[in-house]
């Protein structure tokens, strides 16, 4: 069902990609970024919300879907990068006791 689904998404986006609409994603390292855009769009309706430009806006529900996005985008940018975050120093050992009360 979610390969028909995904599928019909795909030939609809490139019928509109052939007819000059293309979806506007943010691009993050030369690929279109879901994540990001949803962080930038959050931001900045957030940031509207602070500046009073949008009016009776819940800055709280603003604020929490920013952290939400920025959740998702980092999230994603960490597991995805070629470059992975170590955080653990590599001489360590799995296994090893690396603390205080051990040395």
């Amino acid at each position: 069902m979610l390969d028909d689904l995904k599928a019909k998404l795909k030939s609809v986006n490139e019928y509109l990609a052939t007819k000059g609409i293309v979806f506007p994603f943010i691009r993050d390292n030369d690929h279109p970024s879901v994540s990001l855009t949803l962080l930038l769009t959050s931001f900045l309706l957030w940031g509207a919300g602070i500046l009073e430009i949008v009016k009776d806006m819940d800055i709280n529900a603003a604020e929490n879907m920013v952290m939400i996005t920025a959740g998702l985008y980092f999230g994603r940018k960490i597991t995805k990068d070629k470059n992975k975050t170590e955080l653990l120093d590599q001489s360590t050992k799995q296994g090893e006791d690396t603390s205080v009360a051990a040395k």
